[in-house]
């Protein structure tokens, strides 16, 4: 009876593990793209990690810090890149959208307003389109 119960509980764990192996996330790519911000001296260099929806960045251009931020869906703007402007940015506190469509806008907050403060569009720098840099699923997150 004892070996029974052994080989039964030997098999339970065997099949629980390969189901833990299959459910396992695989590692998602990891997008790297660059883009110019049209007419300004900015840039920036993008990493999107297609698994999370987490992008960071660093300028480049006339400025050098750090973004930080999320892939998503920008109400009334759709699939956009929302980045934030890190610590070391000459404008702390400034939030990019970075449309889908090659326009972007950046936004600061002055007396609990949202207001933007430039806009115009966006080139990539890199051998890839628009569509392929927001491949991210935007629903599988939600």
């Amino acid at each position: 009876m004892k070996k029974g119960v052994v080989i039964l509980a030997v098999t339970v764990m065997a099949l629980s593990f390969s189901q833990v192996c299959m459910a396992a996330p695989r590692a998602a790519a990891v997008v790297n793209m660059s883009i110019e911000l049209d007419g300004f001296c900015d840039g920036i260099d993008l990493s999107i990690d297609m698994g999370s929806g987490l992008v960071t960045g660093t300028a480049t251009g006339c400025y050098s810090h750090d973004y930080f931020g999320t892939v998503g869906s920008v109400s009334t703007q759709g699939v956009a890149l929302t980045l934030g402007q890190a610590g070391d940015s000459p404008f702390p506190g400034l939030m990019y959208v970075i449309r889908q469509d090659g326009t972007w806008s950046n936004y600061y907050a002055s007396d609990g307003e949202m207001n933007e403060m430039n806009a115009g569009t966006w080139t990539p720098v890199t051998a890839m389109t628009p569509s392929d840099f927001f491949a991210y699923d935007v629903g599988s997150a939600e």
